[in-house]
């Protein structure tokens, strides 16, 4: 939770900020009543001290405590775990013993070394023949690493024949090695296989706290929960090179309060952050979601799900997620080209099958999402959600599929028996992609998209439609009614520039005339200070200025030519600047903004206030 302060000298600004002290304050004396039996305790992996009352510092074994002794210990509301990292990696799951209290969670502090790995180290090799060697291993590994370099897996042994390349059967791991024994030319730090689940899991704790920790090399996820609590955050770990996701919430229990921040989730199988099952009023923020689904999505497919890989996926199916948002994360370069692939492999963030809720929408606001494979911001078979203030580029350049199944920027689709309806789209800033604002439905049987409104946005450099709309997102009548195209910018004029109901369109006339209304575009070349994903700026001549319609005090909060991602986004209120509010993602402030500080006041500490917004 921050809390934020205004420059001195501003009244109004000053009344909000007594506002947030009070609020502040009582939180800070709750924490205080439950600190007061508080106290921090130490784990190493290799830790010796038999009770927490013995485990002063992680200076050595003697001094911290094992897992084992870890577990069967009780704690209060309050206390910090350290996760020490002088003990050598975890090579276990952590599973979480304890719950804390409303403002003094029990936190699990690795202070951003703490490694807990999924594999084990794979020893006593015997040569099999040619350059073939093998090892006893009890359990099936989804991944193999050797000397930290991810290996190939093959279907045979017949399909041993380079370096790395393994295969397992039989609780027996075969590995090809041109070199001779693994045993001894691979000892940094050797051959592993994945054998666990998780890094760490915590099913059903609530007011806990993770931070700092490292999780890799798992079966399945590098930090998660089946059935997860709520009241959790997880902040500044890093999730890299699990066979599934990074940081993962699954279950079909309602898990609320969750949030995800100032993470690093990279190089997994399937995702970075997944939200499966009925989440609510929960925060995903300033997550660096990269390179998932580009080493270990490869063509030997071994489980259907990494078909079907992202950045950041919320998925809900028939349950009940609301209240979620997706705010200032940076996704990209997820998922690779393959032959055949289109729309969902690859997705940088991704909304799937969920109904939603209009009086608390999923909200996505504020992302940078670029150079993924496949779409950039997917509104899959979901209906009432808010995605405004995005920066969307290059998005799917290189995927498969033509027509109504070719991948985009920012898309909306439904299919047989789902609908997307009542989405807004407002503010977003789409460059390049195949496609940039795509509404459509994908395969036509009793699906629908009704009443999406697509507003202030600008899109393009496409490769084929700035625009795109067939199938409903037409306003057909028979797949789609009540979808709205207002104030946006879709660029010059060019020949096929708006793809509408199965028409290229080469003006904006032309497709007015088609769509039947009028469409208050803002025509022209948007005019950006640069065309890479992070320079998208207007400049002081963009027809984009002061042209947009307002759409309430709700939206008016869009990006500050200053703002950076994940952890440097400023915003700046249309209200404020200029005579009108600007097309796209971004405002024009002429670099000024106002000066706002904030603190973190899980700690109770009001003496580090730190500039976020200068």
């Amino acid at each position: 939770m921050a809390f934020k302060i205004a420059r001195p000298g501003n009244q109004q600004r000053g009344a909000v900020a007594a506002i947030q002290l009070a609020g502040a304050a009582f939180l800070l004396a709750a924490a205080m009543s439950n600190a007061a039996s508080a106290a921090t305790y130490y784990v190493r992996a290799d830790g010796t001290a038999w009770s927490k009352g013995s485990s002063t510092s992680c200076a050595s074994a003697s001094t911290a405590m094992g897992v084992n002794a870890f577990r069967n210990q009780s704690y209060a509301a309050g206390d910090r775990i350290v996760l020490c990292h002088e003990g050598g990696v975890y090579r276990l799951t952590l599973d979480l013993p304890a719950d804390g209290a409303p403002a003094a969670p029990i936190t699990y502090d690795g202070r951003g070394t703490a490694v807990f790995s999924g594999s084990d180290i794979v020893s006593g090799w015997t040569h099999s023949g040619g350059n073939v060697f093998t090892a006893a291993f009890y359990t099936q590994p989804q991944q193999v690493f050797i000397n930290g370099v991810f290996g190939n897996r093959k279907s045979g042994t017949s399909q041993l024949k380079s370096n790395r390349d393994w295969y397992f059967s039989g609780n027996t791991l075969y590995l090809y090695s041109a070199s001779g024994d693994p045993d001894t030319i691979y000892t940094n730090p050797g051959v592993e296989a994945s054998a666990r689940q998780w890094g760490i899991i915590f099913s059903g704790r609530t007011h806990i706290a993770i931070s700092g920790v490292i999780a890799k090399h798992t079966n399945q996820d590098g930090i998660g929960a089946w059935n997860p609590g709520s009241y959790v955050t997880i902040r500044n770990c890093v999730g890299e090179w699990n066979w599934k996701n990074g940081i993962a919430m699954n279950g079909n229990v309602n898990y609320q309060n969750i949030i995800i921040e100032d993470n690093v989730t990279r190089q997994n199988g399937l995702g970075g952050i997944l939200f499966l099952g009925p989440g609510r009023d929960s925060i995903i923020r300033r997550n660096r979601c990269y390179d998932n689904a580009d080493v270990q999505s490869n063509p030997v497919q071994y489980e259907w799900e990494h078909d079907w890989t992202f950045g950041i996926k919320l998925f809900d199916g028939t349950s009940h997620q609301e209240g979620i948002l997706v705010e200032s994360n940076h996704c990209y370069s997820n998922g690779r080209f393959m032959p055949g692939d289109y729309q969902g492999r690859g997705v940088g963030i991704w909304v799937d099958a969920v109904p939603g809720n209009p009086a608390n929408p999923i909200i996505i606001r504020h992302n940078a999402v670029h150079d993924n494979a496949g779409n950039g911001i997917f509104i899959e078979i979901s209906s009432n959600t808010i995605t405004y203030g995005n920066v969307v580029h290059n998005n799917a350049t290189n995927s498969g599929g033509t027509n109504q199944y070719a991948p985009g920027n920012i898309v909306i689709d439904s299919r047989n028996n789902f609908e997307s309806n009542n989405n807004l789209v407002y503010n977003n800033t789409s460059y390049g992609g195949r496609k940039g604002i795509k509404v459509v439905t994908y395969e036509q049987w009793n699906c629908r998209v009704d009443n999406n409104i697509i507003r202030n946005n600008i899109a393009v450099g496409a490769s084929e439609h700035n625009l795109y709309a067939v199938y409903g997102g037409d306003n057909d009548g028979q797949y789609g009614w009540g979808n709205m195209y207002e104030n946006n910018n879709f660029g010059q004029e060019s020949p096929g520039f708006i793809g509408w109901s199965w028409t290229n369109h080469s003006t904006y006339a032309s497709w007015q005339n088609h769509y039947g209304l009028p469409t208050y575009s803002v025509p022209g070349d948007p005019e950006f200070e640069g065309t890479s994903w992070n320079n998208l700026t207007l400049k002081p001549t963009s027809p984009c200025r002061d042209t947009a319609m307002n759409l309430g005090s709700e939206f008016a909060q869009v990006l500050s030519e200053l703002s950076s991602w994940p952890a440097g986004i400023i915003t700046a209120n249309q209200n404020s600047y200029d005579s009108g509010w600007e097309v796209g993602a971004y405002a024009f402030t002429g670099g000024q903004t106002d000066t706002i500080f904030a603190d973190s006041l899980e700690s109770g500490n009001l003496s580090a206030w730190v500039i976020v917004k200068d």
